[in-house]
């Protein structure tokens, strides 16, 4: 043991004080280790994505969302067996109220009479043509509860990469992902905290520079500090 300036002997630490701060030392050199492999090799699958075969994959992972679509598939269709069965039971119609005029005796003629399969193909052509528009615009609407939450999550992947944290996704009533815009508003608030800790890193080793009689010692901090902002500051 040295003796202080005043005289006295210095006071060492403890094993058991010393060891909280090794071990996170420790800790803090295998994170390091570990980030950059991950930088010179590939990363591995985040946890549930790898790629099993057909028969061990699990199909059915967001029900919610996998129901909504099944639905909006199923209406598309039974929407499409409407139309073709009304143009069936328009023209059925034509056809018999034609049978009737003629068992009548009546001599009048109808629109429909000359080209009974043209006219056939063309109403069911028209109303074909009309189910689709109707199938376009449901579709669109159904599409659009995921579509523009994508679209929000781009955009907010953009300021995260500006490392700009000053937004929130809020979601409206009736999208999907809503717990995906959750997890993406938490994400953005642990990089806030965490940039908010390096900055003050960096601000307090730019201090203890300035103040500090050694020069070798003063650039060395100034160089940490100044690596620390690159990391904080906003990208152009």
């Amino acid at each position: 043991m040295g003796a202080d300036p005043g005289g006295g002997e210095a006071e060492t630490l403890r094993a058991d004080e010393e060891a909280p701060a090794d071990g996170q030392l420790e800790s803090l050199r295998a994170h390091k280790q570990k980030l950059e492999a991950t930088l010179r090799g590939s990363a591995p699958f985040a946890p549930g994505t790898s790629k099993p075969a057909f028969w061990k994959r699990t199909y059915v992972v967001d029900w919610k969302l996998q129901l909504s679509y099944a639905g909006l598939y199923v209406a598309t269709l039974a929407l499409l067996v409407a139309g073709v069965a009304l143009s069936n039971v328009i023209f059925l119609s034509l056809v018999r109220n034609v049978e009737a005029a003629r068992k009548s005796g009546s001599t009048a003629t109808y629109w429909w009479q000359a080209d009974d399969l043209g006219y056939y193909v063309v109403l069911n052509v028209v109303i074909l043509i009309f189910v689709g528009i109707g199938m376009a615009v449901w579709a669109i609407v159904q599409s659009h509860k995921i579509a523009g939450p994508v679209l929000r999550f781009r955009r907010a992947l953009k300021q995260l990469l500006r490392r700009d944290y000053d937004f929130q996704i809020v979601l409206r009533k009736g999208d999907h992902l809503v717990d995906m815009a959750e997890d993406v508003n938490s994400l953005t608030s642990g990089l806030k905290a965490k940039d908010l800790v390096v900055a003050h890193a960096a601000i307090r080793l730019h201090e203890l520079a300035s103040s500090t009689p050694d020069r070798e010692k003063a650039v060395e901090l100034r160089e940490i500090s100044d690596q620390l902002s690159t990391v904080v500051l906003p990208r152009a």
